[in-house]
């Protein structure tokens, strides 16, 4: 888990799972910005896609200057850029019933540099008690937006007011690669095996190349021992 901030109660985060090439960009990361970049593979090219994830306090101008910043980090870099926003904006452009000044600053804003909105329909992405809003927005750039597919706020109950968002990223199948789990480590079996190439170790040390020969033997076993217990398997589609 990713967040741009050591306090105690950050206001966004960004978490990933099965993304073997993952790293933070600190720069644009505080208490109500996290900002990652990933890499994947599509038509058998590697490329970098930025991620943001961003809440817009109510009470607040919107963050052009920061946005201004992000877009134009990603441009030099040549990365594509994908933000998930908590806008606290309301407008028709991503489905909303109505909109105001707020939000014509925000749509305005859009419209002049390379960010698409990508929301699809009309569900609400906020409830709590009688309130039912579309304030939870996804912005990619135009290049990308041909890429992302079956976009839809999901149904499920997700312990929060906000409603999860689900979309796919168009990339190739991961390619298949041989890696050994740890979890899956058969720590009897590792147990039986360094004992069989340690046993009672005896070994004269008198000088530091003794130190440095028996600690290679020792490391060679530890390594050996735990291959033997957690074996390379084969993972990809």
């Amino acid at each position: 888990m990713f967040k741009g901030t050591s306090q105690q109660n950050p206001r966004s985060c960004i978490i990933t799972k099965g993304v073997r090439s993952v790293y933070c960009l600190p720069q644009f990361c505080d208490r109500d910005r996290t900002v990652v970049c990933i890499k994947y593979c599509t038509m058998g090219q590697v490329r970098e896609v930025v991620i943001a994830s961003l809440y817009m306090p109510i009470d607040e101008h919107v963050i052009t200057g920061y946005l201004d910043s992000l877009v134009q980090y990603s441009k030099e870099n040549k990365k594509h850029l994908i933000i998930g926003a908590d806008t606290n904006a309301h407008h028709f452009l991503w489905g909303s019933k109505d909109c105001n000044h707020r939000e014509n600053e925000l749509c305005e804003y859009l419209a002049s540099i390379s960010l698409e909105v990508a929301n699809v329909g009309n569900q609400p992405t906020f409830c709590t008690g009688t309130r039912r809003t579309l304030i939870d927005v996804t912005l990619v750039t135009r290049l990308l937006l041909q890429d992302i597919h079956n976009w839809h706020v999901a149904g499920h109950d997700t312990m929060s007011d906000h409603r999860q968002i689900n979309f796919s990223l168009k990339c190739d199948k991961p390619a298949r690669f041989r890696c050994r789990n740890r979890k899956k480590t058969d720590w009897v079996q590792y147990d039986k095996e360094l004992s069989s190439r340690i046993g009672m170790w005896i070994g004269q040390v008198r000088t530091p190349v003794d130190v440095e020969r028996e600690i290679t033997a020792i490391n060679t076993a530890v390594i050996q021992a735990f291959e033997k217990a957690c074996p390379e398997r084969t993972v990809g589609r």
